[in-house]
This record gives structure tokens, C-alpha cells and sequence, in this order.
């Protein structure tokens, strides 16, 4: 089973993102808050508890699209992405989740020591360039996602407004 906390962005915003932005993830444009990664199973009405203890202890995020960027390739290609510049609040969030797992005992696959917002538009193989439309404009984040995805690629999803 893996592990997902995110937020989606607003439906205006989508058609900005290919429907096969390819890589393994299918669920609508969004945010990642904290990608878990691997768990147990008997952890996942923890996650899901303390990633909605977290949200509703965190005000909403006023957010606006910045800069094209990309990551280095990994398995799927490059994932090139769109910036989301925020208020703080989704970085607070995010590490209000890390520590609280974190203290449970429950292990976190991310690793990197900042968190960088941003929104994957779309994983191309190296080399190639994205020369896709970039949304523009500001919003806010109200909603947390928790995917919680299993063997048999079902989905559990909680919304926290």
C-alpha cells in the first residue's frame, strides 16, 4: 500500500494538466503535502487521523502558479512542473504531518529536507522539452486529499475542509 496527502487543485486550473500526465499517478492535478510512500496497513487510519487533526489545526492556503521547472529523470522520464508559491501554509502543513508520523512511529519515504510546492504537469523523457500552456492566477487550498492506494490500485480518499 502507498500513501498520498495532497491537495487538488481547483477545476478551473485542470485543463492546464494532460489527462496521461504520465508516470504511475492518475488522480486529478494537485499538490503533494507529504508523500508518504510504502506503509502497513495497520497504519492507515493513523495516517488518515493525524493528516486531518493536522489540516483542520492549519488555516487555508492562498497560493498562486509561478515558474515551469523540472526534477531530474527518474523511472518515468522528467517531471516537469509548474511552481505553486504560497503563504506558508501548506509548508506548515506539511511538516506538521512529517513530525506528527514521524512520532507515531509510522516511517515517511520523502526525504527531501525542503518542501518545494509545485504541480507535476507531466513526466517526458529526457531530452524533451514541455511547451504545454502554463496556468496562471491565484488560489486557495482548503481540502486535503489522503490516497491511500492498495495492491488491488483501489483508492480510499478523505476530504478535510
Amino acid at each position: 500500500m502507498k500513501a498520498y496527502i495532497s491537495v487538488e487543485l481547483p477545476s478551473q486550473f485542470h485543463k492546464y494538466f494532460p489527462k496521461d500526465r504520465g508516470g504511475d499517478d492518475a488522480s486529478p492535478p494537485h499538490i503533494t503535502v507529504l508523500y508518504v510512500g510504502e506503509i502497513n496497513p495497520k497504519h492507515a487510519k493513523d495516517i488518515r487521523k493525524i493528516a486531518q487533526a493536522c489540516a483542520k489545526d492549519t488555516p487555508p492556503a492562498k497560493c498562486k502558479f509561478g515558474s515551469l521547472g523540472n526534477f531530474p529523470a527518474g523511472e518515468y522520464g522528467v517531471p516537469w512542473y509548474v511552481e505553486v508559491i504560497e503563504d506558508g501554509n501548506l509548508t506548515t502543513l506539511h511538516k506538521k504531518i512529517w513530525a506528527a508520523l514521524k512520532s507515531k512511529g509510522i516511517p515517511v519515504e520523502h526525504r527531501h529536507p525542503e518542501y518545494h510546492p509545485h504541480a507535476t504537469l507531466r513526466y517526458l523523457p529526457k531530452g524533451e522539452e514541455y511547451t504545454g500552456d502554463l496556468p496562471t492566477g491565484q488560489f486557495t487550498i482548503s481540502e486535503l486529499t489522503i490516497d491511500i492506494t492498495g495492491e488491488d490500485n483501489e483508492k480510499e480518499e478523505s476530504k478535510e475542509t
